[in-house]
């Protein structure tokens, strides 16, 4: 304590200014009775307290600092305090108390400790001017800053995913005070408006991006702001891109709105391809139809949700008169095996493709039923009317064909019973009559052979066709 007591007597009424005797300014103490006290305030502090003398000369240290350094205070005790303080790279260094800064007597500023073992740690330092009048000049209260600078590096780490996510994302986003003062924005709105990201916050929008020098007409994020309310919408830019833009506003802790924040995403490709698909949609020649799957009183409906002009000509309904009925509304006579069939596409998700006759269309069709999402099912209908009635009529032309070899080889056969009778009564014939029989008999017998030949022949072609045409 013997360092207290000479701070004590430095820290007498004649070095203090008028009005400050002693702690309370209560004359009942003396110097003896301080000494302790000022020693249990100075050891109790939470922070590390150094004195110095006018050259830097540590005088004393308490507990917290020694400690924390790992240094015996003997030894601390006439060190310098450059052996055990360094600057605090001024990159490093974290944002100080503004109301602290400069004030009369006082100064503050971050320094690095270095502990025995040669380890460092960071401090924030409070030094203050002693105004006694002996040789102690300098009385330093310094906070391990450690963990807050983790906590910084972490908010700044943070900070700097977020930054790299917000510009990973294919969307404008833009931050923009009352004024349409663009604050902050990531790094796809540069290339709209012509400009490097550092240089946007500051400026305009409508001056940068449309040249003028009053908000848009129906601009959306005057909307938000006055109104408070966010806003999606699509529309179409003076350069003919499409964009979906959705406007949030901005509330201060009061619940002003103090801006927006504005997302705008170009979608000029899905409008692009929306118009390609709605032109093949609407002038393919196979009917397309999109059901929604639902259950009316126990029994599998189907509810129409789109159809194509191909259908309108296949139904003989208009659009208007399909969309939100069902199929047993508008076709009561109904067909329950279809409808089991793209109620298991849409329950299921598996796709289908069959053939199928619709007696109410009267036409023949070949189905491509799949699942857009769970609970419906689109179905494509191609016209296969004509190919069925051309296979169904090759396949009577194939069955008159076989009925006619059929009809020959009997044929044959009744030909050469009688033909047996007429050359046995031709030889019963005079000599010259029964020649002339004879041969001409023998003429019809090898016609007859030949077309045996021939349907014995045409067996493998008989073969190849029931095989590759059943028609049986």
């Amino acid at each position: 304590m013997t360092e207290v007591h000479g701070i004590v007597e430095q820290f007498s009424p004649h070095g203090l200014p008028p009005g400050s005797a002693d702690i309370n300014s209560n004359p009942t103490f003396t110097d003896r009775e301080l000494a302790p006290l000022l020693w249990f305030t100075l050891e109790s502090a939470v922070d590390e307290v150094y004195w110095l003398n006018v050259s830097g000369t540590i005088r004393f240290v308490n507990k917290r600092a020694a400690r924390s350094l790992g240094w015996p205070r003997d030894e601390l005790n006439g060190m310098h305090i450059s052996d055990i303080q360094e600057e605090m790279p001024p990159e490093k260094a974290l944002p100080l108390n503004r109301s602290l800064v400069n004030t009369e007597g006082e100064e503050v500023f971050e320094a690095v400790h270095r502990r025995r073992n040669g380890s460092r740690y960071p401090v924030s330092v409070h030094r203050r001017v002693f105004p006694g009048t002996g040789d102690l000049q300098y009385l330093l209260f310094c906070r391990d800053t450690t963990h807050r600078h983790e906590f910084v590096w972490r908010i700044k780490e943070a900070a700097a995913e977020k930054t790299m996510i917000l510009n990973a994302i294919h969307e404008n986003l833009v931050l923009y005070d009352r004024d349409f003062h663009i604050l902050w924005c990531n790094d796809d709105p540069a290339e709209w408006f012509g400009l490097s990201p550092d240089a946007l916050p500051g400026r305009i929008c409508y001056e940068i991006l449309y040249n003028r020098t009053t908000p848009c007409e129906g601009c959306t994020v005057r909307q938000v702001i006055e109104g408070g309310v966010p806003i999606t919408e699509e529309k179409r830019l003076g350069n003919g891109r499409f964009v979906k833009t959705s406007v949030y506003p901005v509330h201060d802790a009061g619940g002003e709105v103090i801006g927006a924040v504005e997302s705008c995403l170009n979608i000029s490709k899905r409008k692009s391809a929306e118009q390609r698909y709605m032109e093949l949609f609407s002038t393919m020649q196979n009917g397309f139809v999109v059901f929604a799957l639902e259950e009316r009183n126990g029994t599998d409906d189907l509810v129409f949700l789109e159809a194509n002009p191909a259908y309108e000509a296949l139904s003989g309904l208009l659009v208007h008169e399909l969309i939100g009925n069902s199929c047993r509304t508008l076709f009561p006579e109904g067909r329950d095996a279809i409808i089991s069939r793209y109620a298991a596409v849409a329950r299921t998700g598996a796709p289908a493709v069959f053939e199928d006759y619709n007696p109410i269309f009267r036409r023949h069709f070949r189905i491509q039923a799949y699942a857009p999402k769970r609970g419906q099912v689109a179905a494509l209908y191609t016209d296969i009317t004509e190919v069925v009635n051309l296979n169904e009529q090759k396949k009577q032309s194939l069955i008159q064909i076989e009925r006619n070899f059929e009809q020959l080889a009997i044929l044959n056969d009744e030909i050469r019973n009688p033909l047996q009778v007429i050359i046995g009564l031709s030889i019963l014939s005079p000599a010259e009559e029964s020649e002339k029989i004879l041969e001409q008999a023998s003429t019809i017998n090898r016609l007859v052979n030949t077309l045996d030949q021939r349907w014995l022949e045409s067996e493998k072609i008989r073969d190849f066709l029931r095989k590759h045409y059943d028609y049986t």
